[in-house]
Parts: C-alpha cells; sequence; structure tokens
C-alpha cells in the first residue's frame, strides 16, 4: 500500500513532543532519558501501527526518526548503529497497517513525495545524520515547507558541505553519494548545495566550483547520536 498524500492526519502528536522535548537537544539524544518515557514513545507508536490512509509527510517523518529512537533506547547503544544486526532492512516494525523495515519505509519516502530535502529530515541515530528536531515535524503544507528548507539549509552550512581551500577540495556528505539519483533533477549534488545552502556557504561553493576543486565525499560516522 503506498503512503497518502493529504495532508490532514488523525496522529496525536503531543507524546512524541514530550518525548522529544525532554530527550533531544541540539540533535543529540539522552537514550537513556527515551527510555524512562515508554509510554508517551510507546503510545505514540500505537496510534501510527494502523492504517493511515491521510498521512503527510510530516508524519512519515515522525514515524521514520521514531522507530529510530525506539530501537535504538530500547537496545544498549552500540559502538556503531551499523553493529546493530539488520536495523535497518532486517527489523520489522508496525505502521499503516503492515509491516516495514527502516529501508523499506525510506523507500516509499523517496519515491512517492520525490523530495531530496526528506534527506536532511531523516534521522539514522548516527552523528554523520542530519541532527534530530525537537519537535514534531509540522503536517501544513506551509510550516512543512519552511521547516524541510531550514532543516536543509542548516544541514549544508555545517557539516554537510566543506570548502577546503588549502587542498582545494569541496568536501560534501555521503548522504550525496548514496542518493545521487535524488539530486539529479537539480542538477547534481553540488548545484543543490549552491540552491540550498545560505548565502555564505554557497559563495563558497560557487568559488569553488569556479576553482576547479575536487568534489569528494566525507566518511559516514555511524556512532550513536548520544549526548
Amino acid at each position: 500500500m503506498l503512503l497518502g498524500l493529504a495532508l490532514a492526519h488523525a496522529v496525536d502528536d503531543a507524546p512524541l513532543g514530550r518525548v522529544l522535548a525532554a530527550c533531544v537537544a541540539n540533535g543529540k539524544v539522552d537514550y537513556a532519558c527515551v527510555r524512562d518515557r515508554p509510554g508517551d514513545l510507546g503510545s505514540w507508536l500505537a496510534g501510527v501501527a494502523g492504517p493511515l490512509p491521510s498521512a503527510g509527510l510530516g508524519v512519515w517523518i515522525d514515524v521514520y526518526n521514531a522507530l529510530v529512537l525506539d530501537q535504538l533506547a530500547t537496545a544498549p547503544l552500540p559502538r556503531r548503529v551499523t553493529d546493530l544486526a539488520g536495523f535497518f532492512d532486517k527489523r520489522y516494525h508496525p505502521v499503516d497497517g503492515r509491516r516495514v523495515t527502516l529501508n523499506e519505509l525510506e523507500g516509499e519516502l523517496r519515491t512517492k513525495f520525490a523530495d531530496p530535502r526528506l534527506h536532511f529530515a531523516l534521522n539514522c541515530g548516527a552523528r554523520s545524520c542530519p541532527p534530530l528536531q525537537a519537535t514534531p515535524w509540522p503536517d501544513d503544507a506551509a510550516a512543512l515547507e519552511a521547516a524541510l528548507e531550514l532543516a536543509t539549509r542548516r544541514f549544508l552550512d555545517g557539516p554537510g558541505a566543506i570548502v577546503d581551500d588549502s587542498r582545494k577540495t569541496l568536501f560534501l556528505s555521503k548522504l550525496f553519494d548514496w542518493y545521487a539519483k535524488d539530486f539529479a533533477a537539480a542538477g547534481g549534488a553540488v548545484a543543490f548545495v549552491r540552491g540550498h545552502a545560505g548565502p555564505t556557504k554557497a559563495a563558497q561553493v560557487e568559488r569553488a566550483v569556479a576553482g576547479g576543486y575536487t568534489v569528494k565525499f566525507l566518511p559516514y560516522d555511524w556512532t550513536p547520536n548520544s549526548r
């Protein structure tokens, strides 16, 4: 069953909002804090386990991020997120009246919504992932558009794009390599960065392009984003 595009939904954000407000700061997560609030996270996940025919993108971002939170809070934190067997591709979760893995859910979101900024909203629980927000994602169209653009700009202005003049290299997040086809419509990774970064970073990238800098992708740090 494909995900619904309608923006109206009946999911109560309050329980998830309480967990995020209490346990997330500056994009980092206190997983002991999440474990101390099993009722809130559990009730929210129970609410999205049944059919969600009218859920919009904001809800689906929250679903993905909440599933990651739940997995990392209910197991001892590993050295690397990828050390948890099947974390992304073999652990099935009740969502939308069916059972899906994180990889399956991400693939559906990429196909259905076709918005590359999604990659800067989904949080995989690792340090190199774009930071987790301390509030649920909005589902109102205008608010969601603004939130996606802000999250994208913040990531690109930070560790997502780094211009190293001494090495004449433009370093980009590995996300741009893994999901290259998602950025093709924008003209590729570099063009996307120039179009969505803040003025200072965009000017740096512009200078790097003009200078013929090499483009390289940063190693991905899978250490948990704990605090």
